[in-house]
């Protein structure tokens, strides 16, 4: 589910492939990069046509309600994950296990480092959602019962949560 492609053809500009991991907010700093434009400040995201960051971490969700929903955390080869119904936390170093068939051990000190780069980059987005919604704070829209539905069904919000 994580494994999508970014394809990017540009008449006459640099072929390749990049093989690091890149996520979706990598898509408009990229154009931007393509175009002589630089992002904006508040993007967490980054050209995939420049150097990789050392530290770069790369978060992931599955919203899909029936898979339990989870996140998880990418920094260089090594990964952790968990499901949002409570499952354990899993941690995979994808240099020599790229099929997630073994997991490491959590209590090693690398894993709760990522742990704790897991709970500073939930809270960042907690805050950010918390400013977002003061800023619309007392407008309310109606939402069409078949909007409503599609949100349910694409893992957006869940079946006890109002639209």
């Amino acid at each position: 589910m994580l494994h999508v492609p970014f394809v990017l053809h540009l008449p006459g500009g640099p072929a390749g492939r990049v093989e690091r991991p890149v996520s979706g907010v990598d898509v408009t700093p990229t154009v931007l990069d393509v175009l002589g434009l630089p992002a904006p400040a508040i993007t967490d995201g980054r050209s995939v046509l420049a150097p990789p960051a050392p530290d770069r971490v790369v978060l992931a969700w599955r919203a899909a309600p029936e898979k339990g929903g989870g996140v998880s955390l990418r920094l260089g080869p090594e990964k952790i994950l968990r499901n949002l119904d409570e499952l354990p936390w899993e941690r995979y170093d994808l240099s020599t296990d790229p099929g997630e068939r073994v997991a490491l051990p959590m209590e090693a000190p690398e894993a709760q480092r990522m742990v704790r780069r897991l709970d500073h980059e939930l809270e960042a987005l907690a805050q950010l959602s918390s400013l977002l919604r003061a800023g619309v704070e007392g407008e309310q829209g109606e939402l069409s019962p078949e909007t409503i539905d599609s949100l349910r069904a694409l893992g957006y919000i869940g079946e006890d949560e109002p639209p």
